[in-house]
């Protein structure tokens, strides 16, 4: 006698199939969020497991815990961001020129997207001795 596949153990068959699946297209992060789930695995805030899982706010608390305690330690490294156009990255010494604005409270180099409206020249020290802390997008 042939055996016989009947439409019920075709359709497990295929549910069970589509679960593999589903379950193998879940063990690796979305492409938006690739950079940011290698990042926090080196720096060992998740164990990189299921990045798609469900988030419970134990998870999300133990994960701001350990960002705060590498951080504490200094062994927190951050990522650096692609500069925007026309911003060169790298260190700034305290002599060289940067620029604030006229109503801001941070410096930026030049070619920097919140120089648009006002772009006053700076000397690095004199910044900061004034007060003006990096912008954040710029350095």
């Amino acid at each position: 006698m042939k055996p016989r596949i009947t439409i019920v153990s075709l359709g497990a068959l295929v549910l069970l199939c589509a679960g593999f699946l589903y379950a193998q297209s879940q063990t690796q992060p979305s492409d938006w969020a690739r950079d940011a789930w290698g990042w926090a695995r080196g720096q060992g805030i998740t164990d990189g497991t299921d990045p798609q899982g469900t988030c419970t706010r134990e998870m999300v608390m133990t994960w701001l815990f350990r960002l705060e305690q590498r951080r504490s330690q200094g062994t927190l490294t951050l990522p650096v961001p692609n500069p925007p156009n026309g911003v060169q990255p790298g260190p700034v010494s305290a002599g060289e020129t940067v620029y604030i604005t006229k109503s801001g409270s941070k410096y930026h180099r030049a070619g920097c997207q919140y120089l648009s409206r006002s772009s006053i020249p700076i000397s690095r020290s004199e910044a900061e001795r004034r007060g003006y802390s990096p912008c954040s997008r710029c350095f």
